[in-house]
Order: structure tokens, then sequence, then C-alpha cells
């Protein structure tokens, strides 16, 4: 019809229409109408009016195409109703079209091929493929019916598995179009799943037949509905689209925007509970859908926490005027066996209850598409992940211990390491890396920044912050005051409290232009996570006074003031604890934290901090803090000051006296968080109850009318001592460098000796001062990022080049001196945007060798010896027999690293290592195994690179004693340097160099690897150490040129090392390039300036020097 109608009109029209010859005027028309007429008139009138429609309906077809291209829902254009339906039902039909034809023409070794895949039902023959007994899976067809193409291609990811529905459902009817509720089980694999389980258990006739009206119905838009009109359509009632829009957040990200074919599920209507003694139609023995289809563990995706495809939000939250809403409370259903609800579910107050409704469903009867309860769907409220603390706090922590082992690279000495964590210490740090990759948190800074940006240049103040939600999709603002949205956040017309912005793709400005507004929320803490597990964060500064209660609330106390110091929501801010309520914090982070002996110390200085800013506020006449923060370049005058302290040790009339003045109008950057054992006479506080034993609570967010289930986040007095332990670390002396781990040995090559060529310097040389003792260093704010994983920048081409003889003079600067490139300082280097760290300076000089003798080969040969793991930079694998999909390659490539590094453990260790915090099952363990095992292949005798663990004699897991890594070769090397005289020894020494391509282990996703920490410092110090030894002997031999290439070598692993930086000046001093020796001092200063130290004294003294004899 739509080809007769777009082709076959237009034909027929040009074969037996007529036209005028050319364009008539008025009075030709006039003379036709009145002369006497022999049909060729009227033929001509017809043939226009034909050809009239059939533009209006290529008008209308074209708007219904467009959309539907683009999956938006198509704009309804006065004048092109009615062509617009009749476009939009060909179109439809044109969509089915291939499905019923696939239907039809089912192929035998589809079907033969799924019958392994997802067998059968037992009784092939049953009318309808519904059974008591079938745990799988569901779908149920809504009134607009499907095909079983759309099915397998919404469900299953291909439409041409069509096949495996039908074989997994012999019943169904041969039809184009499935009949309204016929109920389609689905393969064990199907992702994005809402509907419900069958109950795995017999169930009567009645709780059937109830189980059948409970299941959730789907409805296909069409052209011209609207959320609206579907509730009106289906559930008879136009205001309830908002329940629609609830049970679709996942697919429907704006109410205003959907699209022709997009399937809805509609919430259900009036439901009778389940009988008492059967319980949720969600069988408490089988687990939910999305843990029996666990994501393949070793695709690039599994980063992503296991409930990623539920519901997004907020996770738990219900506002209070929603009454067709259902409560978050359902979201654990009754008559669910080994479950407790928390008692604070149950409505306090009566103005928190909602009325019993027709369209809410009842504590027996879930709703299809709730969220799964908080144990099935919360990675970070269980097991070690929830006992280390959320995201935010990992991540503040781990930032400052990042900041400080750099430092700790630049105190230590030549042939030393740092001090790392050991024991208890240890591994509360990598429960903290596992805590930090299990939610991506780290987008939201640069989010807040990037609305400040825009808030800025509209000249409009920052809205009033209550609350922001993280989940695994998407970031939630819960404003107290409704306020237009600006980028990257959005928001419903209807709803302008509530801002939000998806945690990936989010539209944010490069880091240069958010670093010159202040931090808009620097009060910003973690107080737990919901039953989803998104994390909750308040705003203390909007709070103004946070009171716990309960019999945890002095470790959520002093879980907030580790954070909140450590924090990088702020700039800098001032945490005062009085007394014990935060042990030994000032000790470790005296930058940000100050210790009062009495309140009468901190009330002082809370108030003067408070009548500062105030002044502030009134010399500038902003109206608030708010308006101040996006206002006048005065960022230093709005840092705030947050004061802790246990209200029972504190007199009532002072903490009045307190509480008075964080409330005092126009308010400051103040806020108080206390604790204590009863909060009746503490009117207009935040009251939150911190009992971990009692599960979670119901918090109302401060100044707003939404409830969220929140888990209080408190680390235990053990984490808490080993959290402060890792900070004492950074902060301690070099140690002696451990013994190489044993590796199988093999021979290290016989090299040529090393040789160079003087080079005549451009002017005088100069002799590098005495390096005086390095001095002790500096306080490190901790607010400092974390220093990013540095990305190899050495192409092929480019290594190429530095093995080029001096005539070659591509890629160097003025004189034939190799360029010092510029830093890159706004790629990202983390899954997103906002896990762009700041980085440091680095100087690649890509330096041409002096000499034109052949290097000598110093890589493993894979092809006689065995496959190579590569570490020192980007992670992969060298010399593989075997082969393997792409999508695979990540997780073998970290197994195989982390056996390399750690061989001859058993499944447990492989499991914490690689996927920690998860329950791992053994099949995707061993397939991952199996995986890396035919990848790495075998010899030339047929022994594989990866044994079974059945043929070891304890069952642990090792590699064959053929496989290299570069990391064991560049041991092998420096070690045979350290024994070998001078010209051999340089020799050795740059065969290891050859190896380092970047920093190790760069280049990899940023939530994976949380194991390889303490490998990559101890690396960096042995890549540094030996690049600093070539050099010095190239320096010795009069070779300058090669010393730039043994320090850009440490620098490309190290960019942060300062000693590299004083050969690299000496070495531009010999060559005469005292430009280039400007560029990097340049480089040296942004770098210093961005971890927050001075440069050091002994590199002072060079470039003094060295400016004198320029």
């Amino acid at each position: 019809a739509l080809a007769a109608l777009v082709v076959g009109l237009p034909l027929a029209l040009l074969r037996i229409g007529t036209l005028p010859d050319g364009v008539p005027s008025l009075a030709d028309v006039g003379n036709a109408l009145m002369a006497p007429d022999d049909g060729q008139v009227l033929f001509t009138a017809i043939t226009l009016v034909c050809w009239g429609l059939w533009a209006w309906f290529i008008a209308s077809l074209v708007v219904e195409a467009a959309a539907l291209l683009r999956h938006r829902a198509a704009p309804r254009v006065r004048g092109l109703a009615t062509p617009q339906r009749l476009a939009a039902v060909l179109l439809g039909g044109l969509l089915v079209l291939p499905s019923a034809t696939a239907i039809a023409a089912t192929p035998a070794t589809a079907v033969a091929h799924s019958a392994t895949a997802a067998p059968a039902p037992s009784t092939p023959h049953a009318p309808t493929p519904q059974k008591a007994t079938y745990t799988g899976p569901q779908h149920t067809v809504g009134a607009t019916g499907e095909t079983l193409w759309d099915l397998a291609e919404h469900y299953l990811g291909d439409g041409r598995r069509y096949s495996e529905l039908r074989a997994q459902n012999p019943g169904l009817p041969q039809t184009a179009t499935l009949p309204e509720g016929t109920v389609v089980h689905l393969p064990a694999d199907a992702s994005g799943v809402h509907t419900e389980l069958a109950a795995a258990a017999p169930a009567s006739t009645e709780t059937a037949q109830i189980q059948q009206d409970a299941k959730a119905e789907t409805y296909t838009v069409a052209s011209g509905d609207s959320l609206s009109f579907i509730a009106q359509k289906k559930l008879g009632d136009g205001d309830r689209w908002r329940d629609i829009y609830a049970a679709n957040t996942d697919t429907i990200r704006d109410p205003d925007l959907i699209y022709p074919g997009q399937r809805v599920d509609l919430p259900k209507k009036d439901v009778a509970p389940a009988p008492p003694g059967q319980g949720s139609t969600h069988n408490q023995d089988a687990a939910p859908q999305h843990e029996r289809h666990t994501p393949e563990l070793d695709d690039e995706s599994n980063t992503a926490p296991h409930h990623e495809h539920q519901q997004q939000g907020t996770g738990g939250e219900k506002a209070k005027p929603a009454p067709h809403t259902p409560d978050a409370s359902d979201e654990k259903a009754g008559g669910q066996q080994g479950q407790t609800a928390a008692p604070q579910r149950e409505p306090a107050a009566p103005n928190t209850a909602e009325p019993a409704t027709p369209h809410s469903p009842t504590g027996a009867t879930p709703a299809p598409h709730q969220p799964a309860p908080a144990a099935d769907s919360a990675p970070a409220s269980s097991g070690q992940t929830a006992a280390i603390g959320g995201g935010v706090l990992a991540a503040a922590l781990l930032s400052a211990v990042a900041t400080r082992r750099i430092l700790q690279q630049r105190r230590r000495h030549r042939g030393r390491r740092i001090a790392l964590p050991a024991d208890g210490a240890a591994v509360t740090e990598q429960n903290l890396r596992t805590a930090e990759t299990a939610l991506d948190t780290t987008m939201l800074d640069g989010a807040l920044r990037t609305a400040a940006v825009h808030l800025t240049a509209a000249d409009r103040e920052l809205p009033p912050l209550s609350a922001a939600v993280i989940g695994p999709r998407e970031i939630v603002l819960h404003l107290t005051e409704p306020a237009a949205p600006v980028p990257p956040f959005t928001a419903a017309p209807d709803a302008l409290q509530r801002w939000t912005c998806p945690t990936r793709g989010g539209d944010l400005l490069p880091q240069e232009q958010t670093d010159d507004v202040e931090s808009p929320y620097p009060t910003l803490a973690s107080l737990g996570w919901d039953e989803q597990g998104h994390l909750i964060l308040l705003d203390l500064e909007n709070a103004g006074h946070l009171h716990l209660t309960g019999a945890d609330r002095h470790r959520v106390l002093r879980t907030l003031a580790l954070e909140l110091a450590a924090s990088e929501f702020a700039d800098h801010l001032t945490v005062s604890a009085i007394g014990p309520s935060a042990p030994n914090l000032r000790e470790e982070l005296p930058e940000r934290v100050i210790e009062h002996a009495d309140i009468a110390g901190a009330r002082a200085a809370i108030r003067a901090h408070h009548t500062e800013q105030q002044r502030a506020l009134a010399v500038l006449g902003a109206p608030g803090l708010r308006h101040a923060r996006t206002g006048e370049e005065t960022a230093a005058a709005w840092s705030p000051h947050l004061l802790f302290a246990d209200a029972d040790d504190v007199a009532g009339t002072e903490l009045e006296e307190l509480r008075q003045i964080v409330a005092d109008y126009p308010r400051s950057a103040t806020a108080l968080v206390t604790t204590g054992s009863g909060a009746a006479a503490l009117p207009g506080a935040q009251v939150v109850a911190a009992d971990m034993s009692a599960g979670p609570i119901t918090l109302l967010l401060p100044g707003t009318e939404v409830e969220v289930s929140c888990n209080v986040q408190a680390l235990s007095d053990e984490d808490y001592a080993y959290a402060l332990e890792v900070l004492a670390t950074t902060r301690a002396d070099d140690v002696p460098a451990a013994q190489p781990v044993a590796t199988p040995p093999k021979a290290v090559p016989d090299l040529p000796q090393y040789t160079t060529a003087t080079v005549e310097p451009a002017a005088a040389p100069v002799a590098p001062p005495a390096v005086a003792p390095a001095s002790p260093p500096a306080q490190v704010p901790s607010l400092m990022a974390q220093f990013a994983a540095y990305e190899d920048e050495l192409s092929t081409e480019a290594d190429d080049q530095a093995h080029a003889p001096v005539s070659d003079t591509e890629g160097e600067d003025a004189g034939g001196l190799p360029a010092v490139e510029e830093m890159d300082e706004s790629a990202p280097s983390g899954s997103s945007a906002a896990a762009a760290q700041r980085r440091g300076p680095a100087v690649h000089a890509h330096v041409p060798l002096l000499k034109e003798t052949p290097e000598p080969e110093v890589a493993v040969d894979a092809a006689d010896d065995g496959p190579v793991v590569r570490m020192l930079g980007p992670v992969d694998i060298e010399g593989a027999r075997g082969s393997i999909e792409s999508k695979r390659k990540r997780t073998c490539i970290e197994l195989a690293a982390w056996l390399m590094l750690h061989p001859n453990l058993d499944h447990h260790a492989v499991d914490e290592a690689m996927w920690p915090g998860r329950d791992t099952a053994r099949k995707y363990r061993n397939a991952t195994v199996s995986r890396l095992r035919t990848w790495l292949g075998t010899d030339q005798d047929g022994t594989p690179f990866f044994p079974p663990i059945a043929t070891t004699s304890d069952a642990r897991y090792a590699l064959a004693p053929a496989v290299d890594s570069d990391w064991h070769h560049f041991q092998r090397l420096t070690a045979a340097a350290a024994t070998s005289p001078g010209p051999q020894a340089a020799a050795q020494l740059r065969a290891a160099l050859e190896l380092v391509r970047g920093r190790p282990f760069s280049g990899v996703n940023s939530r994976r690897y949380a194991w390889a920490e303490h490998q990559s410092q101890d690396m960096i110090s042995a890549i540094v150490d030996a690049a600093a030894d070539l050099a010095e002997h190239c320096l010795a031999q009069g070779d300058p040129r090669d010393a730039l290439w043994a320090a850009t070598k440490g620098l490309d692993a190290a960019p942060e090392m300062e000693n590299l930086y004083r050969i690299l000046f000496r070495a531009y001093a010999a060559l005469g390039d005292y430009s280039a020796l400007e560029r990097a001092a340049e480089k040296l200063d942004t770098l210093n300036m961005e971890l927050g130290v001075d440069m050091e004294e002994s590199t002072a003294e060079i470039l003094a020097q060295l400016s004198k004899s320029a």
C-alpha cells in the first residue's frame, strides 16, 4: 500500500491524468469555467486535486519517517493530522513485515541451534507457553501487539534470534503479531527484563489467576501518542502518566519525549492481594532475573554494578505529593521470607503516610517493575565494600594517597623504595580501591563545576542544594527550591527541584574552564547509600546542623570528618574537632583539621569565620553565599568551616549559641555536626539515627518533601585506624628495595658494549653543583586531585625515529635538538570526562641517537620462548599463539598480568583480585581462565603456556615458565647491570629502558587493576633509578643526547620526578639549547604548582648556575 501511494499514484496520474500546457492565468481559468466543457476541464481539476492530495500525504510521510529514524515522536503539524495517521500506520506495517516474513520461513537449522541454548518446555503442544514450573524470565504481550522479531531485538539484542523464541514457545499462534495477553518465555540470557518471574512452586488455581492478573502489560507507542494519552487509554486516568513514567525511567529519560515503536510497561490496575501464605510472585527461592543472568565478567562492561540495568533515579526515594506513585517501602514486598523490613520504613507520622489506592500495589503483591531488594541490587551495601564506606570517601582518601606517593617518590633515595602499607592497612587500601570502582563518583565534581560556570555566565546564583544521589547511570540533585536547570543537568518542567545528569557522556566543560570557578558545594558529604546502591550525599552547609544519634553515632561522625578532611569537592575547608571526636585526624591531615581542647576555642574560631564572611558579603553587596560563589573572584573568602563535637559534652547554652551562629542570616559557609544520645532539644537540626544493626533508615532530605531509604555509612574502629595508617605510610621514610620475586632463570643476552660519542657543547659545560640532601617535605594539600595515569604517547614511528642517525632532523627543535612536546592537560584518563584528573607536565623529547650503530634486540622472541605479558606501559600480551575475541581480551590480559606477579595462588586469591567484592560464580572464573589458556596457546611440543590447574601438584594457578613479562626481563637486565663494568652496564640499562613504553599499567579501564597499585610503585622506582643511572653515565661520558633519551624514558613512566628534570636541564645546557631548557623548567614549575609544592633547592641551584652560563 505504501509503494502504491508513493510510486504508483504519481505514475498513474502521469499516464492517465490531464494537465494544462502551462500555468493558466485567472482569465484563462474564468474562460474555461464559463465555456462549454467536453470533460477536459473536469479531468484536469481531478488530476490537480489528486496531485495535491499526494503531495499532502508525502509531506506527512516525510515528517513521520524522519521522526522514526531519529526514534522521536513526530511533531503534530496543523493540517496534516489525517495523512500523518495514515503514514504512521503504513510505516508501522512496513516495520512489522520483515518479522512476519521471518516467522513464516523459520529455518530448521536455527531451531536446532536454539535447542541447546534454551530447551523447550516439556509439553510442546500446550496451548499457551506459560507453565507454573517455569522459573525464567517472560514477557506479556500488550494491547498493541508485538512480533517475535520485536521481542528478540528488544530482549536478546538481535531480531534474527526470533527462532529461539519460537523454539522455546512452540504453542505460540502462527500470526504476524502476537495476540494481547500472550505470555512468551524468554531465554536465560535475556537482558532488560522487567516482567515478573513465574513462581517456582506449583500454585493453586486461585493463586495462578492472581499472578496472571498482576502481570505487567506493555504498550507499543504509536505516532502521536503521549504518556497522558496512554494513561487515559489504558489506565482510564490521564493523570496517571507519572505512574507510567516511574515504571519506565530506565528507558524514558524525558516524559515529554517518546517515539513510535517504543515499548512501555504499564502499571497494573486493581490487583487482589495474594492469599495468606502464598507470598509474593517473586518466589524467594528463585533469584531475581538480574542475579540469575549475571553478565559475563570478562566483558568490558562487567565493571558496572549488577543493578545497572534497573530503574534509575534516586533509588528508593518517594515524594510525598505523588498519590499514584508506588511507595518506596513497597520495594520490600510483604510475604518475602528471609527479609526483615527496617522499622523506619513504616510511616512514622501522618504527613508521610499515603492512603491506599487501587493503583498502589500492596505489600503482598509487589509492582512488576519495582527494584530488587537491597541485598540483591546494591553491591555497596554488603561485604567489604560496605564496611569500608562509599565511593566518595574512598576516592577522597585515595586521591590524597596518590598525591603524597608522588612526593614520596621524589623524596626517595636512589636504590630504595617508598614505604607502602602492610597487613591490615594494605587490606584496607585494597578495599578502598574496590569501593572506589564499585560506583564511579568522579563525575559529580565536574558536573557541579560545569553548572557553576553556566550559572555565572547567566548571572544567576547557585540553586539551594539539599542532597545529591549518585547512581550507576545518572546523578540526581534535589533542590530545596525550583530552579531552571543549566547544562549538564536537565529537569522535567513540573519537577524543577530535581535536576538529573547522566554519569557518562554528560556535556561537561573542559577542566581549564571549570578550574576558574570555586567549588560550588564544598560541604557535600556522603551519608550512606539507598537500597539500589546509589550514594546519598548531603550538603552540610544547607542542612546547617546535622545531629547524629544511635549506637553508631560516633563512628558516623568521624567517618564524615575523615571524608571532608580529604574531600575533592572543596578547594579548601577547615574541620574543627572538639576533643576526641576525630582521633588522630589532625596528625595525618593537618592542612585541613584543627583540634580544640574545649568548646570555648572552637566557638571563637567559628564565630570569627562567620563574622568575616558576613562582612565580606556586605562589602560585595551580595544577598547570600550562593550568589557570592558565582560572582566576583573572591573564592578564598568562602571556604567552609565545619565544627564536629559531642553534644553530650557541651552545655546546652553553648550548643545553642553555636546553632545561632550557624543559622544567623545571611548564612555563612559554616556547619555543625554533633552527636548525642537524644534530639529533643534540637529544633531545626537534621537528625539521623545511626544504628547499623537496625537496617536502613527513612531520611527526609532537608528542605524537601523527598524521602529516601538510607543505609548509613560508618567506618569500623579497625578500618578507621587502618585508613589513617595508610595515610601515615605516605609520610614515612623510604625503605630498602625488596628482592625481586623468584622467576625461572632466563639468560640475559650478551649485548655490545655501550659506546658514546662526545658532543662538543655550544657553551662551556657547566659542572653540576653538589646536590644537598632533600629538605623535609612540605605539607601537601589533600584536595589535590589524584595524579592521572600517564598514557604512553611514543608511537612506533617515534621509537623508530629515536633510533635514527643524527642527520634525521624530523621532529627536532631549532639547532637540531629534540623538541619538547606540549602536554595535553585536557585529555581524560578514565572512563568518562569527569574522571580526568590533574596530571603533571611530562617532557617527551624524542631524542635521535648520536651514533648510527644498530641497537641490539632486547625484546623476548615470542616465536622461540613464548608469550610476553607487557606491563611497563599499556598492558597487553605479545606472542600469543591462539586467538580470542577482541571484547574478551581485557579481562584475560589482566588475569595474565596478575598471574605473572602472583604465581601459585588458589582461586580465592584470583577471585578477590579480579572480581573484588563479588560472589563470582565458578563458571565465570573458569570461562576467563579457559579463554586465556586458549589465547596463549601451546609451545612446539604441545605443552600449554597456561597449564590446567588439575595438572599442578597443589591445585594453584600459574603460567608456564616459558611465559615471560617485560617487567621480569627489566629486572634481569638491571640486576646484571649492577654487577657489570661500565660500558656493559650502560648497554644493559639501555636495553632495560627500551622495554619501557610509558607509565606501568597505563591505558587500562579506570575500574580495573585495583590490585596493581603497589606493584606499579615498585616498577616506577626501578625505572626512574635505571633512567637516572644511565643518564648520569652518559653525562659523565660527554654524551648529553643519550642522557636526554634516558631521562625522557624515566619521565615517560613518572613525569613527576624532579631529579630527572635536573638531568634534563644539564643535558640541554651541555648541548647549548637553552630555549629547550627554559621550556622544560616552565613545565616543572607547572607541575609543582599543580602538586602544591615548591621547587627543590637543588633544582633551583642548578637552574641558577646554568642561567649564569647561558
